[in-house]
């Protein structure tokens, strides 16, 4: 519809109910009152005004199309699909599938946090995600086809693994998708890094675990193994050398962004002063050996507990990715938080929370 719909008589409140089967569009800047309810069909939003009342009700198995700029907010139990020149925010989509691609130009999603609440969300080329780092798109299904997918991220991310999509059942990635995530100014490619003012940003999927993640990474990251023989707190301080750099074989100090081992025998304590971060945290502590951590805050991107003994975590605890046990006992008896937590042999256990 190339015209306007608009009220006759102004003190008659009057809404528009679109049904059937078939599909409606409306490019003219319409001015009815009442609601806006779409129960079947689909209907195409053309022009930023088409659509005049605050709120539209999309019913189970509708399509709501969206070809301009909206600020509608849409109840969503069926379709909302963003194509080329739509554009909305995800404060203005609750629920429901979203799907996000146009065929000859860009379509738009604004993020202004977490976002998920979604029964589906799909790309299909040319559709264009702005959002913080910090936030995540989560729907029980993702769908993602199409090449010139972007996801433009703002703000300065700190070393860990950040999850920007992920889905709780289905994971499907086209053939020929492209994708690349734009940090500070410069665009990565899906699967490949770059260094941007001293650390290394690695954009990938993580197949497996049904996500797409910016790992960041300080470049020239230690492999180290904390030494038992000399002891100590587990902190930043460049003079505090109780680490074994497995690179060099020498003793050390932990930086942010290292890869941190224990891996004792005997009976250990170590105090954890403030907050480190390092990008993997494994522990491979041998038989009869008991690690205790205590104090401060861990945030690790994984975390792998793998040896014969224990290990006991009273520090507070934050993994930005999985944590996976495979033997031994780990106990957290503090607040603890993962993305994923497998436990494929040993015991994960505690008096904290998880």
């Amino acid at each position: 519809m190339n015209g306007a719909i608009f009220n006759t008589n102004i003190a008659v409140i009057r809404g528009l109910v679109k049904s059937g089967t078939g599909s409606l569009t409306l490019n003219g800047a319409n001015s009815y009152n009442g609601l806006t309810t779409l129960s079947e069909g689909t209907l195409v939003a053309g022009n930023s005004q088409a659509i005049p009342s605050p709120a539209v009700s999309v019913a189970l198995g509708a399509t709501l199309e969206v070809r301009a700029s909206i600020t509608n907010t849409v109840a969503n139990s069926g379709t909302v699909r963003i194509t080329t020149g739509g554009a909305m925010s995800a404060s203005q989509i609750s629920s429901g599938s979203l799907e996000l691609g146009g065929a000859t130009g860009q379509a738009s999603l604004a993020l202004s946090g977490d976002y998920q609440t979604l029964s589906s969300f799909g790309m299909t080329g040319n559709a264009a995600v702005t959002m913080p780092v910090t936030s995540t798109i989560n729907a029980l299904s993702v769908s993602l086809a199409g090449a010139n997918n972007t996801l433009t991220l703002s703000g300065t991310p700190s070393v860990g693994i950040y999850t920007l999509i992920s889905s709780t059942v289905g994971w499907t990635i086209a053939p020929g998708y492209g994708i690349s995530a734009t940090i500070l100014g410069q665009s990565i490619p899906l699967n490949t890094s770059a260094v941007i003012d001293g650390k290394n940003y690695t954009f990938m999927e993580r197949k497996g675990e049904k996500r797409l993640v910016l790992d960041v990474s300080s470049v020239g990251a230690k492999l180290l193994a904390y030494d038992d023989s000399v002891g100590g707190a587990w902190n930043t301080d460049p003079t505090n050398l109780t680490w074994i750099n497995g690179s060099t074989a020498s003793t050390t100090s932990f930086a942010n962004g290292d890869f941190a081992t224990f891996n004792g025998t005997g009976s250990t304590s170590v105090t954890v002063n403030g907050t480190v971060e390092p990008v993997q945290l494994a522990f491979t502590i041998g038989q009869g050996g008991a690690l205790n951590l205590s104090g401060g805050t861990i945030k690790a991107g994984t975390v792998m507990m793998d040896g014969e003994g224990s290990v006991a975590v009273g520090s507070t605890l934050q993994v930005d990715s999985s944590m996976t046990v495979k033997s031994g006992t780990i106990n957290l008896n503090s607040a603890a938080t993962a993305a994923d937590v497998t436990v494929m042999g040993g015991t994960l256990g505690g008096s904290g929370t998880l």
